[in-house]
Formats: C-alpha cells, sequence, structure tokens
C-alpha cells in the first residue's frame, strides 16, 4: 500500500463502521474493503463471549464456526492472550511487536493461501480477533506500514463490536420483559387455551427470532400432543418429549441445538416446550430467558383453566360485557325451542372483527381489546331489547334475533355492518402516531329452518361467516 492508499483504506474502513447497524452489512462492508486494497478474499470477525464460553462470527447469518474452527480459534485465541504485546498471527507463524514498532524483517507471504489473525483490543483486553483468508499468485511481503494499518482497522472494528453486543444485550432483555409481560396479559381478553397457545407460541417466536418455538400439551392419554403450530419435525424432537424427566427444568440434545422446557401445573407436568435452533445452538443466555418465559406460560395457562372454570358458573363477558358463551348455550338451546314449539321465525348472526391479528401485531393488545369493547359496544346499540348477543370467543360474536324473518335479520345485519365501517376506533390512548382506527365486519346469516337442530345451526352459520371472509371481507353472506 501506498500512504495515499493506506489512508483512504482506514477512512473506508471507519465509514463502514460508523454508517451500518446489522452485523452482516458491516462484514460485507469490510469485506469488500479489504479484498479492494488488500486483495483479502474473506474477512471474519470473531469475538469471545467470556459469560458463554464461546466463540462467535460477528456475521450474523454464520453465527457459530464448525468444530474445526473452534478448535482453530481456540489456539489462535491463547496464542494472542499469552504476551501483553501486540501481536499477529500468520501462517501459523506468531509474531510479537516491539514497543518502536520494529518487524526485524519483511515477512513473506505464501504463494498461495495465506491467514492473518489480528487482536481485538478493548480496554487493554483481548475481545477476540480479525481472520483475514487471503489467496496470491505471487510471493509479496508484509510491510510496517501494512502492519499497522491492520491495527488500527481492528481498533475500530473492535469499538464497533463491543458496542454492538452491549446494545443486543440491552434489547434482548427488553425484549424479554415485554415478551414476559405479554404472556401475562392475555389472560386479561380471553381463558381458552385455543386461543392463549396460539398468541403465547408467537410472542415466543418473536422473541427468539432466530429459532423456532413449539408448545405440547398433554392429553386425556397423558400422550405429549402438538398444540402449536400445526406440524413439527417428529424424528428430531419427539425424542426430547419420550424422555422428559421431572427432576430437570430444562432438557438439551446433544449438539445443544434444541432445548425443551416443561410446563408444570402444581408440579405436575402437563405440557412442554420445546426452543429448536436447526442448525444453530441455542445460547446459554436465550436459554435463561426462554426458561423464565416458560414459568410465565406454565403460570398464565393455570390461571386459565382456574379462570375458565370459574367462568363457567358466570354468565357476562369480562372484558366485553356481552354475554359469554355458556349463556349463549343455553339461550340458543332455550330460542329454538320456543320458535320450534310456537311455529316462529329464528335468526341468528355470527360476526367478527376484519384482520383482528394485524391490528393485535401492529398496535398491541391494548388497542385489540379497545376495538373489541367498541365493537361490542356498538352491537348493543344497534340490536333490539329482546335480541340476544354474546361474545362467541377471541373476536368473534354472536346475535340471536327472536321473532325475525330473513329479510328483517338482513336490514339488521347490513345495518350493523355500514355502522361498524363508518366508524372511528379512537386508539390515541395507547398510540401517539395513529389516533383512530376504521374497523370492518364479516358477517354470517342463517334462518332456522323446521329440520335444524342448535348443532346444525351454529355449524351453518359458521360456514356462512367463512364464506364473507374467504369472498372479500366486510360483507354479509346468508346461507
Amino acid at each position: 500500500m501506498s500512504n495515499l492508499s493506506e489512508l483512504d483504506f482506514i477512512w473506508e474502513i471507519s465509514q463502514t463502521l460508523s454508517c451500518n447497524v446489522l452485523s452482516d452489512e458491516i462484514t460485507y462492508g469490510l469485506q469488500n474493503i479489504f479484498r479492494k486494497y488488500m486483495g483479502v478474499d474473506t474477512v471474519n470477525i470473531i469475538f469471545y463471549d467470556n459469560e458463554q464460553e464461546i466463540f462467535l462470527n460477528f456475521n450474523s447469518k454464520t453465527p457459530f464456526p464448525t468444530q474445526i474452527e473452534e478448535k482453530i480459534y481456540k489456539n489462535v485465541f491463547q496464542k494472542i492472550n499469552s504476551t501483553i504485546r501486540l501481536n499477529f498471527i500468520l501462517n501459523d507463524q506468531f509474531f510479537v511487536i516491539n514497543d518502536d514498532f520494529h518487524l526485524e524483517y519483511k515477512i513473506k507471504l505464501n504463494k498461495g493461501s495465506n491467514k492473518f489473525y489480528i487482536p481485538l483490543m478493548q480496554n487493554y483486553k483481548c475481545i477476540g480477533f480479525l481472520e483475514l483468508l487471503q489467496d496470491f499468485n505471487k510471493e509479496d511481503a508484509v510491510t510496517k506500514d501494512m502492519v499497522k494499518v491492520l491495527f488500527i482497522a481492528a481498533s475500530e472494528v473492535a469499538s464497533v463490536v463491543t458496542n454492538k453486543k452491549l446494545t443486543d444485550k440491552i434489547s434482548k432483555i427488553a425484549d424479554f420483559y415485554k415478551a414476559q409481560k405479554n404472556i401475562a396479559k392475555i389472560l386479561e381478553t380471553q381463558y381458552e387455551y385455543s386461543f392463549l397457545i396460539p398468541v403465547i407460541g408467537e410472542i415466543l417466536d418473536n422473541f427468539a427470532k432466530d429459532y423456532f418455538a413449539y408448545i405440547f400439551m398433554k392429553n386425556k392419554n397423558g400422550k405429549f400432543e402438538l398444540a402449536w403450530p400445526l406440524r413439527y419435525d417428529k424424528k428430531r424432537l419427539k425424542p426430547m418429549l419420550e424422555h422428559v424427566s421431572v427432576k430437570n427444568r430444562i432438557t438439551i440434545n446433544q449438539d445443544g441445538t434444541a432445548v425443551l422446557f416443561p410446563i408444570y401445573f402444581e408440579n405436575i407436568l402437563q405440557g412442554a416446550i420445546i426452543i429448536d435452533g436447526k442448525s444453530r445452538k441455542i445460547l446459554r443466555e436465550d436459554i435463561d430467558f426462554l426458561m423464565q418465559l416458560s414459568i410465565q406460560t406454565a403460570t398464565t395457562l393455570d390461571k386459565a383453566g382456574v379462570y375458565a372454570e370459574i367462568e363457567k358458573y358466570a354468565t357476562q363477558d369480562a372484558l366485553t360485557n356481552l354475554n359469554n358463551r355458556r349463556s349463549l348455550d343455553l339461550r340458543i338451546n332455550q330460542e329454538v325451542a320456543v320458535a320450534k314449539r310456537k311455529s316462529l321465525p329464528l335468526c341468528v348472526m355470527m360476526l367478527d372483527v376484519d384482520f383482528f391479528k394485524k391490528i393485535n401485531d401492529s398496535y398491541g393488545h391494548y388497542v385489540g381489546d379497545v376495538v373489541l369493547k367498541k365493537f361490542a359496544q356498538i352491537i348493543n346499540d344497534e340490536i333490539r331489547e329482546y335480541d340476544f348477543a354474546a361474545r362467541y370467543g377471541g373476536e368473534e360474536f354472536f346475535i340471536i334475533l327472536p321473532s325475525t324473518t330473513l329479510n328483517e335479520a338482513k336490514l339488521v345485519a347490513n345495518r350493523l355492518r355500514e355502522r361498524i365501517e363508518n366508524e372511528n376506533f379512537d386508539i390515541s390512548k395507547f398510540n401517539d402516531d395513529v389516533k383512530f382506527l376504521k374497523i370492518t365486519t364479516s358477517i354470517g346469516l342463517v334462518s332456522l329452518l323446521p329440520d335444524m337442530d342448535v348443532k346444525n345451526l351454529y355449524v351453518k352459520v359458521d360456514k356462512a361467516l367463512y364464506e364473507a371472509k374467504k369472498t372479500g371481507r366486510n360483507k354479509v353472506i346468508v346461507l
């Protein structure tokens, strides 16, 4: 390198490190610069995590070294830490730099492949090293100025690595507390496992972005069944479920790429969460966080079971103040019996909030609760005193219209749909950027026929709602 190109090299290194945030972007930028000025083919930023006692690749796409690489890195790290003087390794040779930064002779590069290891120093402590892989078609030499430039670049990289690790750790802690809070909070709106488990699964997935989360619950026969998501790698994960021990709070597979967290209710094993890294090892700090989230999950599901049992004897939904599912089941049986005995018309409608999951994902569950409460209030406003409205579950609602013909029911359904479409849902208390949301609803409508029973009525109106959603939403479908 000439003096001018050395200055340009350092300048471009500084710009890349200051202008990029993502690990893989930084690595990619450095690799281009090293290739341009020094003919380096590959740049790896390797740092040593003291807490977990492992080597990590700064490039987020390849976080872990292979077993062969890890053996090499251990040897390099030991050599670099064997002296307090500046040093570097080139092709398995260890070079120590004197106080006046004097190289006793020009160090020859191989004709072929070369490996540079430059220490990353922070606060007089080695935190890792730069690995430079380089191929040459002709012999060349390492100069004193070239080594100085590499140490300056390594110093800047060390600062970025340290700051990035600290930022990532703070962010991970914040994400953990948010996930823990969200798992606890979902009890405010629903107690049914069919609703709770998918929401908890998504929270775990969002927290452990580099891994895959699976939730299993024990069935009546005491066997584990996948509760979320729809499928899993049985060959890989089922053996872990067959060896769950009451003595162990966690079970880690042989290569450390999957961890099982048992779910206990009152010291009785009820389920399990498996976090699968596929080809990635599960980091020790992630295991600690995930164990706490699994305990919170167990607490939430346990309380849900207790609350659901209590709610069996209640008649009102806690969030919306509409009737609950239990009271709906009782009322619909009564209304169908009366309609058949007296030959009276009867209609039912089932409706839900369009794209409700997107609302929760975009604005949070507090906003979702606001939408459900307002939605329920509009239903109450639009129906008659002798009509019956209930929260069916989640974002689904059910309305019974006694002594109502199908044409009359259509008017009610369309009036309700238009009212919801035109309403402004105020979320300003929970969001600074968006003050109001516009919501639509899909409605299935069915009239009781002489040969129908309650079960048929439920199935048919559910099918009508499904058709309304499938064919575009914000509409009324009559079956």
